[in-house]
């Protein structure tokens, strides 16, 4: 046994080296994480191969392209239209509501209506941004606890696979993501919770779902980013996979009712300019560049996930734990080695397959076909496994093991060349062994006549082989009329057939219980209607035999019938039927099948729709809204009493026979008679349709109609209907109160212009009228300040009213470089501006940019004596400060006051002494986000008025004009080495650098500044 088991292992000795090593190599790869961008690829086209997933039903995407924001004309939408449309899409009732764009600051008009929106709906979320670049949420919903993050991981590639459900924001609470919040609160109306499976592992349960997070190490990810609660996202599919309605349709009433009624609506932008677009699995493609997929449907996605596992046990996507990868690649390894082995050891196959690529495809094309197809059918139902990994071990065992062939053959022919020559000596010195070859010769002839008996004995086995195969035949057939009989007994309706004699064969499970028996194998056709209790419908008659659907179908006419009714002990069921004839193979009828379905809940809806119907009729008599039916022509066909009253006429009869063109005789405007119509035609009805009309006695009234089109089974149009009413008195309220609104808002319009808006928010108040004195908050902001140089002189020269259009005109250019960078002017010092950015020091950085190149454009226009081109200087810090209201109960105004202030005055004012245009503080340049994108020179360290602290002063010369631009960046390395040197006491060698630049840029005031310095400093300390 030994023996035997030895030369087993010298003969795959090739197989047991090479496979586990070619395998221990590809693992130790994987482990490195070198297959990594390799296998996400693969998974990314396992989803695309997929069959495409229906359209989810739980969610409807509101979308914000770019038409809809052409419409709107503005590239953000405007608070009061967001409001606008959420109110829209509440009345719709859907089940919940997210909100996919940032709105930490208003984008007026319309802020207040917005805020009393988001206080009303509380099944609104919102979103912010906690991790990485954090975005703040709209501070209404953040105080309502409506608030779920958005961000997305992406993986190193840019792709998005994972889903982010949970993380930690800045202030160190956990916070659900954007498609959790919603997923959670659709799924909580459906009785389903979160529950806790194992605590230390975090596995939950979701209704049907279990979630694990991700690890890092799942699939073909080596050492992922795990942070917060991830799993790997199980695409439905890209925006078509989604019930999708445009912001248009919604904002003019074009969405039918009942649309979004307990559905979960996602607000996005999918337009281009929103930049709100991700790389997914769906991105790439062979033929076509990879196109990116809005936000707001991966979110759509997340939901999707959760939600459809939740209820219907969607698979989610899993993957194996690392050591059962490893037997995985270990397996495909040697499945690559033993099938090359075995084709190069088979002799025929080394005939047919001699070359050696032919010889590799043999082996590598079927193993790698078995790969690929168990990796998707694995993919299918919710499992990655890995591809690539295996793929290269199963290529690479191949390979190697027709190297290691190659050498054994080597070895094997000189063995064979040493035995040929020790035979041919053995063969010249014995005789004897040519008898016994004879002898051998003699046995292989009886051989082959045993192999002779041999086929005869196999071609007797065909026979056998034969047989078997019809008897599986037969009880193949009866398998499937079983299953047959299985199916039939499934369905809802019940199925009898009887045969060509007319005698019953077959009763379903279902036509047993409506029949209240099974098959009476004795009855007869004649028979039929009162072995079965078959009745006419309202009657104590048998249901006459020849009008039965079964006696139809035998006589090869197809039927229906629905006045049959079934006569049980204890109840009457009223049924509809319908017989089918069934040929056999040469055109004659062998059965005759009928289907028949209980019809007591129609019959019972049809008794109720002629109450109903009834009911109807008197609604309409006594209805308080006018009722009516009108041709497209313009006559009326019915109207009730109502309508007849609200135009004057004294009955509808009256209305009928005086009104015949309705278009000039009713409508005061005729063109909107015509837009009723074309509504009509495109809409197929109209909702909240407003006009004005006469009375019979000359009278102008308005009236406000919903009606629809009513067509024919072949489409053709019958007529108009629909509901009148008279809203003359509401429209007369809506004309004063829209006046009223204008007026207030022409006075809050007046109020920004002296208390800005932004100085409201920061206070937390909605309107001037709730600013008290003393109303103060603390905040981080950056100042800016801003002066015209030497405006005495310039001011000397013009009157008083060229004055002030000179001080209009330099600020009119200057304020929108500050409101479009997120800023607001605090206030004008005559021709000084001070103003407030609370949010990133880029905000002022940039718009102080901005201010220098508007008035570069602006001297183009002063280039006559009398109207020279200005100068100004700007200074910029960021800090701590204190805004509020100061002054008496009688005269308050806006103030703020801190250090923070009085040091971007301070810089404004160095601007002159050190001849730049631009001077920021260390404060302000360390809280940049990006400061290498600025062209920026450090310039000094000085000490403010009152303190101790010294500040760095840094300059920004963005604006500069390019040929002195271009001097500051040649000099830049060199000053600022020179500064160092003189900070050190280094004079000498600094002075020398600071005539370095003099040279280069002599006009520059900062070098001579520090020459001077430089001199003072060796004078008195020689």
């Amino acid at each position: 046994m030994w023996r035997k088991i030895e030369q087993r292992i010298v003969k795959w000795r090739g197989v047991l080296i090479t496979a586990p090593v070619l395998a221990g190599l590809v693992i130790v790869a994987t482990s490195g994480g070198l297959f990594q961008l390799l296998e996400w690829a693969a998974r990314d086209q396992l989803v695309r191969f997929r069959p495409r997933e229906a359209v989810d039903p739980h969610i409807v995407i509101v979308t914000i392209n770019e038409s809809d924001l052409t419409k709107i004309g503005k590239g953000q939408i405007p608070d009061g239209i967001l409001a606008n449309l959420i109110e829209k899409l509440k009345a719709q009732k859907p089940r919940v509501i997210g909100l996919d764009l940032y709105r930490n600051l208003p984008v007026p008009p319309g802020d207040k209506e917005l805020i009393k929106v988001f206080k009303s709906t509380p099944n609104l979320i919102g979103i912010e941004k906690a991790v990485g670049e954090t975005v703040e949420s709209s501070p209404i919903l953040k105080e309502l606890g409506q608030i779920a993050n958005a961000d997305l991981i992406l993986d190193a590639d840019g792709k998005v696979r994972r889903g982010l459900l949970t993380v930690k924001n800045h202030e160190g609470e956990t916070q659900e993501s954007l498609g959790v919040k919603l997923a959670l609160m659709y799924l909580e109306k459906e009785g389903i919770s979160l529950e806790v499976v194992d605590p230390d592992r975090k596995h939950y349960q979701l209704g049907k779902a279990i979630f694990t997070p991700f690890t890092g190490n799942e699939g073909g990810y080596i050492g992922a980013d795990s942070g917060g609660y991830q799993i790997l996202l199980n695409f439905r599919g890209a925006l078509e996979n989604f019930k999708t309605i445009s912001i248009t349709d919604v904002l003019e009433n074009r969405i039918p009712s009942g649309l979004l009624k307990d559905k979960i609506l996602l607000v996005g932008a999918t337009g281009q300019s929103s930049n709100d677009f991700f790389f997914t699995p769906y991105s790439s493609s062979f033929f076509t560049s990879p196109k990116r997929i809005p936000g707001v449907v991966i979110h759509a996605n997340i939901i999707s996930q959760i939600v459809s596992s939740a209820l219907e046990g969607r698979p989610s996507i899993k993957s194996w734990t690392q050591p059962i990868e490893w037997v995985w690649i270990l397996t495909w390894s040697f499945a690559g080695a033993t099938v090359r082995w075995q084709l190069l050891q088979a002799t025929r196959l080394k005939k047919n397959l001699s070359p050696i690529w032919a010889n590799i495809n043999a082996s590598l094309v079927p193993l790698g076909g078995i790969l690929l197809t168990t990796s998707y059918l694995a993919f299918l139902n919710g499992w990655w496994l890995p591809i690539v990994s295996p793929l290269l071990a199963l290529t690479g065992s191949a390979i190697a093991i027709g190297g290691y062939h190659s050498l054994e053959l080597q070895r094997q022919t000189r063995d064979l060349e040493q035995e040929k020559a020790n035979l041919e000596i053995l063969l010249e010195t014995t005789t004897e062994e040519k008898a016994d070859l004879e002898i051998l010769l003699e046995t292989t002839t009886e051989e082959k006549a045993d192999l002779e008996i041999l086929l005869e004995t196999t071609t007797e086995h065909h026979v056998q082989v034969e047989s078997v195969l019809q008897d599986r035949a037969e009880e193949t057939k009866r398998e499937s009329e079983r299953k047959l009989a299985q199916f039939l007994d499934g369905m809802p309706i019940g199925v009898a057939v009887i045969d060509a004699m007319g005698r019953p064969y077959f009763a379903n499970q279902k036509a047993q219980e409506l029949m209240g028996k099974g098959v009476v194998s004795s009855g007869t056709v004649e028979q039929l209607a009162e072995v079965y209790q078959n009745y006419i419908a309202g009657t104590n008659q048998l249901y006459p035999t020849e009008k039965l659907p079964l006696v139809q179908a035998l006589r090869g006419e197809r039927s229906t019938v629905d006045d049959i009714e079934i006569h049980l002990e204890n109840k009457i069921i009223p049924i509809e039927s319908w017989g089918t004839p069934i040929y056999d193979e040469s055109g004659n009828i062998a059965y005759a099948l009928v289907a028949f379905a209980d019809i007591t809940e129609r019959k019972r809806a049809q008794q109720e729709l002629k109450q109903a119907e009834e009911k109807y009729r008197r609604i309409y008599e006594n209805a308080l809204e006018g009722i009516f039916q009108s041709t497209p022509e313009g006559r009326y066909l019915s109207a009730n009493p109502a309508l007849a009253q609200i135009y004057g006429y004294d009955s509808p009869e009256e209305l009928i026979e005086t009104i015949v063109n309705i278009e000039h005789q009713l409508y005061v405007d005729a063109n909107r008679r015509n837009d009723f119509i074309r509504l009509m035609e495109e809409e197929g009805g109209v909702s909240g349709f407003e006009f004005e009309v006469y009375r019979k006695d000359g009278g102008i009234i308005w009236i406000n109609q919903n009606a629809r089109a009513v067509y024919d089974d072949n489409g053709v149009l019958l007529y108009y209907q629909g509901f009148s009413e008279d809203i003359t008195e509401r429209k007369r309220a809506e004309t004063q109160r829209i006046e009223f609104t204008k007026q207030l808002y022409q006075l809050n319009k007046a109020n920004e212009r002296f208390v800005p808006r932004e100085f409201l928010h920061l206070l937390n108040k909605e309107s001037i009228v709730d600013v008290q004195l003393g109303d103060a908050v603390q905040q981080k902001m950056s100042i800016l300040f801003a002066d015209i140089r030497n405006f005495t002189t310039l001011s000397e020269r013009m009157s008083i009213e060229d004055n002030f259009k000179f001080i209009n005109g330099y600020l009119s250019r200057m304020e929108p470089a500050i409101l479009e960078n997120n800023g607001f002017i605090d206030k004008y010092i005559g021709d000084a501006i001070m103003a407030l950015f609370s949010g990133d020091a880029d905000n002022a950085v940039k718009a102080a940019i901005d201010m220098l190149k508007r008035l570069t454009e602006y001297n183009t226009t002063r280039t006559r004596p009398e109207r020279p081109p200005i100068q100004i200087g700007i200074g910029i810090n960021t800090g701590s400060l204190m805004l509020g209201t100061v002054g008496s109960p009688n005269r308050m105004d806006g103030s703020v006051i801190s250090d923070s202030v009085n040091l971007a005055a301070r810089l404004e004012a160095l601007t002159k002494y050190y001849g730049v245009s631009l001077l920021i503080s260390h404060h302000t340049f360390l809280r940049l986000n990006h400061p290498l994108q600025y062209d920026f020179r450090i310039i000094d360290r000085v000490q403010v008025k009152g303190k101790s602290e010294m500040v760095s002063i840094f300059e920004i010369f963005d604006a500069d004009p390019p040929e002195i631009k271009d001097a500051k960046l040649a000099t830049k390395s060199i000053f600022e080495e020179a500064i160092f040197l003189y900070n050190m006491k280094l004079l000498s060698r600094a002075t020398q650098l600071f005539k370095d630049c003099m040279d280069i840029n002599p006009e520059d005031k900062v070098f001579q500044i520090y020459l001077s310095r430089c001199q003072e400093a060796q004078t008195n300390d020689p």
